[in-house]
C-alpha cells in the first residue's frame, strides 16, 4: 500500500518559502531623432554620395554655426532629391549649403507644379512642426533671393510650422530650362503632376519661348521623365484643357487630381457643341464619379447629331512675356493674357515679394478706374 502524501504540510512549506521580489525592466528609451540622424550620418560616412567631399564639409560647418544640423543632404532626403542635388552637381558644380530666411525663399517660377492643395500644406506643416525640417531644400539664388527647385511643398508648410528659417543647397546660375525640366523630374519621380499642372506649366514654357515648340518640349520631356514617349500631339492634347470655360477650371483647380486629361480634354469637345451648364453637369459628375470619358464622348455625339447648340466662337489670344533685365541677362517673370472676348490674364512672380502688396493696390486703382469708365459708355 503506498504512502498517502501529507498535503497539508506541503501547503504550510510553500506558503513559508521566501518567494524573490520580482524585477521590473527598466523601460527601452528611444533613441532622440538627432540621436538616429547622428548614427545614420556615422553610416553614411562611409558611402560615396556624388558630392564634392571638400565642399560639402566646409558648407555643412558654416551651417551648422548657424543653427542647422550639419546632416549631409543625403542622408535623409528621398530618392528623387538626391538625383536632382547630383545632377545639379555634375553640371553647376557643388552646393554651398546655406540657412535662408522663409520670407526670402519664392517659388520656382518655371515649376512644373502649379497647384497645391490646403490640405496638403497643412500635412506638411504638421510634419515640420512634429519633427523639423529633416531634408534641405534644393534651389538657387537670383537677385538676391532663394527660389526652390525641390521642396515647395516644404517652403509652403513652413508657415503654418513656425519656421523662419529654412536650410537649402544653392546651385549657382541654374537655367530657366533646368529650372523647369528638374522640377518636372523631381515630382515624375513621386507622384507626378495633374493634368492641369502640365498644361499651366507648358503654355507658359512655350509663351516665355523657354522652348521653341512643342516637339522640342517632347523630346526634352521624354528624357526627364519616367515615362517615355511624349510627342508634340499630346503635348497640344494636354494644352487644350485650358480651353475650357473658367467655372469649369476653377472646380478642376479644386481637384486637380480627380481629372485625367483623357476625360478633360473631351470635356472641351463638349464644351464646342453643349450648353455651359451641361458642360457644368458633367464636371460635377466627373468630381462624384457619377459618369465617364465614354459616356461624355457618347452626350456630345448626340450633340452633334441634334444640333442642338451652334458651335461656339473661338476667342483669339494674345500673350505678351514680362521680363526683368536686359540682353542675355533677361529673364522671364510672367506674362499678361487677352482675349478678344475682353477677358485678361496676369501671372507675376515679382522678384520681390514685400512689392506684392504694392502691385495689387495698383492694379485694384487702375482696374476700378477702368470699370467705371467702361459704364460710362456703355449709359
Amino acid at each position: 500500500m503506498s504512502r498517502r502524501r501529507d498535503l497539508g504540510a506541503v501547503v504550510l512549506k510553500a506558503a513559508e518559502a521566501k518567494t524573490p521580489t520580482p524585477v521590473v525592466p527598466e523601460p527601452e528609451t528611444r533613441p532622440s531623432v538627432h540621436d538616429r540622424f547622428r548614427r545614420a550620418e556615422e553610416t553614411l560616412n562611409h558611402v560615396p554620395t556624388g558630392y564634392s567631399p571638400e565642399a560639402v564639409t566646409a558648407s555643412s560647418s558654416s551651417v551648422a554655426g548657424e543653427g542647422v544640423s550639419a546632416v549631409p543632404p543625403s542622408s535623409n532626403s528621398d530618392s528623387s532629391s538626391e538625383t536632382i542635388a547630383l545632377m545639379l552637381t555634375n553640371k553647376y558644380g557643388s552646393p554651398r549649403l546655406v540657412r535662408v530666411p522663409t520670407s526670402e525663399l519664392v517659388s520656382n517660377p518655371y515649376g512644373a507644379r502649379k497647384l497645391y492643395t490646403p490640405q496638403a500644406v497643412e500635412e506638411m506643416s504638421s510634419w515640420l512642426r512634429e519633427d523639423g525640417q529633416l531634408a534641405y531644400l534644393i534651389g538657387t539664388e537670383r537677385d538676391g533671393r532663394f527660389v526652390v527647385i525641390d521642396g515647395e511643398t516644404r517652403k509652403l508648410g513652413a508657415p503654418g510650422a513656425g519656421l523662419t528659417t529654412m536650410g537649402m543647397q544653392v546651385f549657382e546660375n541654374v537655367s530657366d530650362e533646368d529650372l523647369y525640366l528638374l522640377s518636372f523630374k523631381s515630382n515624375d519621380r513621386r507622384n507626378g503632376q495633374t493634368a492641369l499642372d502640365n498644361a499651366l506649366a507648358w503654355r507658359q514654357l512655350l509663351d516665355a519661348k523657354i522652348f521653341d515648340s512643342e516637339a522640342s518640349l517632347a523630346a526634352k520631356l521624354s528624357q526627364a521623365g519616367q515615362a517615355k514617349g511624349y510627342n508634340a500631339s499630346q503635348i497640344n492634347k494636354t494644352l487644350a484643357i485650358l480651353e475650357l470655360d473658367e467655372p469649369c477650371l476653377a472646380v478642376v483647380r479644386q481637384h486637380p487630381s480627380v481629372f485625367k486629361v483623357s476625360v478633360l480634354y473631351e470635356l472641351v469637345q463638349l464644351q464646342k457643341v453643349a450648353p455651359s451648364r451641361v458642360v457644368m453637369e458633367q464636371v460635377e459628375k466627373v468630381l462624384s464619379e457619377q459618369t465617364s470619358r465614354q459616356a461624355i464622348i457618347n452626350l456630345r455625339e448626340r450633340y452633334n447629331a441634334s444640333g442642338a447648340a451652334p458651335k461656339k466662337p473661338r476667342h483669339n489670344s494674345r500673350q505678351y512675356p514680362l521680363e526683368v533685365g536686359q540682353g542675355d541677362h533677361a529673364r522671364s517673370v510672367g506674362f499678361i493674357k487677352e482675349w478678344d472676348a475682353g477677358r485678361v490674364q496676369l501671372d507675376i512672380t515679382l522678384p520681390n515679394k514685400a512689392n506684392a502688396g504694392v502691385l495689387v493696390a495698383e492694379l485694384r486703382k487702375r482696374l476700378a478706374e477702368l470699370l467705371e469708365g467702361g459704364v460710362g459708355e456703355g449709359a
